[in-house]
């Protein structure tokens, strides 16, 4: 596994994130989806990794591994 550096901060980031697209998106509430589609984004330039992996790639290799809940 990559060494990651994980602070509070970073979930919140995430929320507002999803949030802001939900309400593009003329919803009031976030689903799973609106969490996948900011993720890369917000994850990019948060995530510390000395592994192989950098940026988007690590980004979308976390963001495969984890099933949404339906």
């Amino acid at each position: 596994m990559w060494p990651v550096v994980y602070r509070q901060e970073y979930s919140i980031a995430l929320l507002q994130a999803a949030k802001a697209w939900a309400f593009i998106h003329q919803r009031q509430y976030v689903v799973p989806e609106d969490i996948q589609a900011v993720f890369a984004s917000v994850a990019e330039h948060r995530i510390r990794s000395s592994s192989q992996f950098q940026g988007q790639a690590l980004s979308d290799t976390i963001l495969a591994s984890v099933n949404p809940i339906r």
